[in-house]
């Protein structure tokens, strides 16, 4: 139901996030945290969330022919066309829409081991080769300090021998090409590198804002739902996860004017979307799904829990999307619609609708084994009911009668 909710508002699968909240689930999972590198150092990285928000934030200012083919986690990387300044691989690159780089001595090998802290030797061609995905976004350098060309990585590394000195070669989709733009402040100060490829400290909001600066002015935003979904969210301790999120989620604080400071926002670098501080975009919906039988749900916190709108999931609801509409369930659906009716009704008299048996169960029926299905599904799962109960078994075995339709004295109480 929250996948089709999704796409009930618009979004597509490239706009839908689905997560699982479990007890470790934290704040440096879901906004940002402070994670380990291979070099022993740490850095700050974001969570799923705030990862999320930054595609949906530029989805609302890039025109959709920018977006076009980015990948859900687009990484910003620094090519040199044959080093600095005109030559004529550069204007190959950009009239014909790839990148090429040289190193034509060590052949078509296969270099898949990437160190991102490396920049020598046969680490670039690991990071051409591999490291690289098609989506990410590639910034040409013209010098220490410009870049000439901003594109999108469309193909997968191919080796062609005709390229002479520059065999290697991947096909990008230019956004922009033959401008030049200082990039000192989105690169955190540095200025590029003679090495042909690496990792950026340039940020995708950042370059796609030179693309559109450089790009015809059209009415093409996508501003798109991108929708969020959080899967057992009573299984996670809320406040810890959300933070100062809280308030940030309400309708009313959405945009720049609900602007909160992070916990990490001191080591947020420039040229990142949120560098002023974090908030949830206008086209940002959270949809969050759980079992309200869960003993989780009592400790709930009520300041997440008014900030939804509800919506129960009947057993009869289960059913009728589940079986009745399921083409491929190959049981008998009237019989699993008559036990399932009559052991919810028992049910339902003993603990109250909420404990009633979801459909789901009798996706497990096999060769219409309703008794396997009893044994392996059902009767464990209605032994915890009672579990405590001094006549708990008794219990459990009447309502295996009530399920089978066999007549019976026997009151479950």
């Amino acid at each position: 139901m929250a996948m089709e909710l999704a796409h009930e508002l618009g979004a597509d699968e490239k706009s839908i996030r689905k997560v699982q909240f479990h007890p470790s689930y934290d704040y440096t999972d879901f906004v940002e945290g402070i994670r380990p590198m291979e070099d022993g150092g740490f850095k700050r990285v974001d969570g799923e969330f705030k990862e999320f928000c930054k595609r949906a934030m530029l989805a609302q200012t890039t025109d959709d022919n920018l977006m076009a083919g980015l990948n859900d986690n687009p990484k910003v990387w620094k090519v040199s066309l044959k080093g600095t300044g005109d030559n004529e691989i550069r204007r190959d690159c950009l009239d014909n829409g790839y990148i090429r780089i040289g190193w034509p001595s060590y052949g078509d090998l296969d270099f898949t081991e990437y160190n991102p802290n490396v920049t020598e030797g046969k680490n670039v061609l690991k990071a051409f080769q591999s490291a690289m995905q098609i989506g990410d976004i590639v910034v040409s350098c013209y010098s220490e300090k410009e870049t000439d060309a901003v594109g999108i990585v469309t193909g997968d590394y191919e080796y062609d021998e005709k390229g002479g000195d520059y065999p290697r070669f991947r096909t990008v989709r230019w956004l922009a090409k033959d401008i030049r733009e200082n990039i000192l402040e989105i690169n955190g100060g540095k200025r590029f590198t003679l090495s042909t490829i690496y990792l950026s400290n340039i940020k995708p909001a950042a370059a796609l804002e030179i693309a559109q600066k450089h790009s015809a002015p059209t009415q093409n935003h996508i501003n798109k739902p991108f929708v969020f979904i959080i899967d057992e969210i009573n299984r996670g301790e809320l406040s810890k996860i959300f933070g100062e999120l809280f308030g940030a989620i309400e309708k009313d604080y959405r945009g720049i004017k609900g602007r909160v400071r992070t916990q990490y926002q001191n080591m947020i670098q420039e040229g990142d979307p949120f560098k002023e501080g974090f908030y949830v975009p206008e086209n940002v919906y959270i949809i969050g799904t759980m079992n309200d039988i869960d003993r989780s749900v009592e400790s709930m916190d009520f300041a997440m829990r008014r900030r939804f709108a509800w919506k129960e999931v009947t057993a009869t609801d289960s059913y009728t999307a589940i079986i009745e509409n399921n083409n491929e369930f190959a049981g008998n659906k009237a019989e699993v619609k008559q036990r399932m009716e009559r052991l919810n009704a028992e049910i339902e008299k003993r603990f109250g609708r909420a404990y009633q048996i979801g459909a789901a169960y009798f996706l497990n029926l096999q060769n219409n084994d309703f008794e396997a299905l009893w044994k392996n599904h059902l009767e464990g799962l209605l032994f915890e009911y009672f579990r405590g109960e001094r006549d708990a078994q008794q219990k459990v075995d009447a309502l295996h009668v009530i399920y089978n339709n066999e007549p019976s004295d026997t009151n479950i109480g």
